[in-house]
């Protein structure tokens, strides 16, 4: 009898341990598959077009002088849940080695041809019914050239349904070739009339 009682014991531990078991490796499972969450990526930036002043609006500006840069990506995002998420306040932030440089306000680009006579916001809040997903033609027009050439990382912030800040990676993409240039020879040009004035 004793021992029947001690090997009923061995069972009623062993099922109490492998119960613990099996709730672990579902909790890891579940957190891994990350079920009710918001699936986020981001295409490769594309640059879409950049401006000169051909007739300075004021005597600070420069003929020629580079002074916006635009470029374009694809958003995608995916609900995993069967409830709607609701999110907003979507920003593309630029940071110099994880220090934030300056932020900008996403824009939609649904009229590529036209954007820059009527640029249309992104909307303010983003609905996304449960198990389902949207792609946002997004673009940026960013008027800080100098705090853009010392982007050296970026992301996308925006809130949750808890207002809750989160983050988007973006592989950042310097502008190349002949704005490289021009930015490098404006900023030689500036120093040196600042050497100049000190003289």
């Amino acid at each position: 009898m004793l021992m029947l009682n001690m090997t009923e014991s061995s069972i009623i531990a062993i099922i109490g341990v492998c119960g613990t078991l099996l709730g672990t490796i579902l909790g890891w499972f579940l957190s891994k598959v990350k079920l009710g969450k918001i699936r986020k990526s981001v295409s490769e930036i594309e640059k879409i077009d950049y401006g000169r002043h051909h007739s300075p609006p004021t005597i600070y500006d420069v003929k020629g002088k580079l002074y916006y840069y635009a470029f374009g990506f694809t958003l995608s995002l995916y609900n995993t849940s069967d409830k709607n998420k609701t999110l907003r306040d979507f920003q593309f932030v630029f940071c110099n080695k994880g220090k934030e440089l300056f932020r900008q306000k996403l824009n939609e680009k649904n009229r590529y041809n036209t954007w820059r006579e009527d640029p249309e916001p992104l909307a303010d809040v983003i609905n996304i019914e449960g198990f389902s997903g949207m792609d946002i033609s997004g673009f940026v027009v960013a008027y800080e050239v100098d705090k853009l050439f010392e982007t050296t990382n970026c992301y996308i912030a925006y809130k949750d349904e808890k207002f809750k800040t989160k983050k988007v990676k973006v592989r950042w993409k310097q502008p190349e070739g002949d704005l490289i240039r021009d930015y490098d020879e404006e900023r030689k040009q500036k120093e040196q009339k600042e050497k100049a004035v000190k003289g």
